[in-house]
């Protein structure tokens, strides 16, 4: 899989009745598409994903899909949870629905242990199919967590 180019930080659009406004989403797909994308970033911690409850999360992933798949625009989707149980479960619906990535940022952590950060990242990894690959997110002012170089090696 090529990943190299721009890939399109999704936004998530409400409509007035704080629903998601699905066609205009699309039409950033199609908007991205057309500005020489290779792909798109979807829920990640910028576009709204922590706003969003489990069932707006698979309805967006669902339509974005399927659009980014027309398209042939590459999909990210942002996994990131406060345990590894929740950012696995949604990194195997993703990867089901036909994400070739998926991004996930640590758990906020008051003290980060190196130990349970690694397995949280595998547990995830193990989750998703051999189609789908991981990318690792570091937000340390956002997670508190501060991932050496050496880590993301190990990784």
């Amino acid at each position: 899989m090529k990943i190299d180019g721009i890939h399109y930080m999704m936004p998530t659009v409400f409509n007035d009745s704080d629903s998601i406004d699905i066609d205009s989403m699309i039409n950033i797909v199609n908007y991205a598409k057309k500005s020489g994308c290779v792909g798109l970033v979807l829920l990640g911690v910028m576009g709204e994903a922590h706003r969003l409850d489990e069932s707006e999360k698979i309805f967006l992933l669902e339509e974005i899909s399927n659009v980014s798949r027309e398209a042939n625009l590459l999909l990210t989707v942002g996994v990131s949870a406060e345990s590894g149980y929740l950012a696995s479960s949604f990194a195997d619906k993703a990867s089901e629905l036909g994400a070739n990535q998926v991004m996930l940022a640590p758990p906020t952590m008051k003290k980060p242990n190196e130990q349970i950060l690694y397995r949280y990242y595998k547990d995830v990894n193990d989750s998703i199919s051999e189609n789908t690959s991981l990318v690792v997110q570091d937000l340390p002012d956002q997670s508190g967590v501060y991932m050496s170089p050496e880590f993301m090696i190990h990784l």
